[in-house]
C-alpha cells in the first residue's frame, strides 16, 4: 500500500510511504482505537509527534541534545505533547542557584546531578 501523508502547510511537499501489509493491518489497528473520524495520514502524522515526543524526553533525560535543541524541538509539537513532556521531566534535572557571596547580582547556575522522583 502506498500512503500519501498530506502536510497541514500547503507550502511542504508531500511526502510517501510503502506499507506492508501487516504495518497497514497495525496502522488499521491504530485508526480503529482512536475515537473521531481520522484519516490513516492524520493517524501517522500523530505517530510521528509521539515518537518525536518520546526521542525528545530520552535525548533531553541523557544529556544527549542541549536545553537550545530541547526547546526548538517542543515547539514542533501539538501543545498536548508538549506538556506531556515536560511533565515526564519534571524532577529529571535539578539545578541549583548559585550566587557569589558579596555580589548578588551575579547569578549563576550549577548542574548538580539527574534525581528521578
Amino acid at each position: 500500500m502506498l500512503l500519501i501523508i498530506k502536510r497541514r502547510n500547503a507550502k511542504e511537499s508531500k511526502s510517501y510511504l510503502r506499507l506492508t501489509a501487516e504495518e497497514v493491518e497495525k496502522l488499521n489497528l491504530c485508526c480503529k482505537s482512536i475515537i473521531g473520524n481520522y484519516s490513516k495520514d492524520e493517524v501517522v502524522s500523530g505517530l510521528i509527534d509521539g515518537g518525536f515526543a518520546t526521542a525528545l524526553e530520552s535525548l533531553y533525560s541523557e544529556d544527549l541534545i542541549s536545553d537550545p535543541e530541547f526547546n526548538e524541538g517542543l515547539d514542533k509539537l501539538p501543545d498536548y505533547l508538549q506538556e506531556k513532556v515536560r511533565a515526564k521531566l519534571q524532577g529529571v534535572k535539578v539545578w541549583v542557584l548559585l550566587t557569589s557571596r558579596g555580589d548578588k547580582s551575579s547569578k549563576r547556575f550549577l548542574y548538580i546531578k539527574k534525581v528521578r522522583q
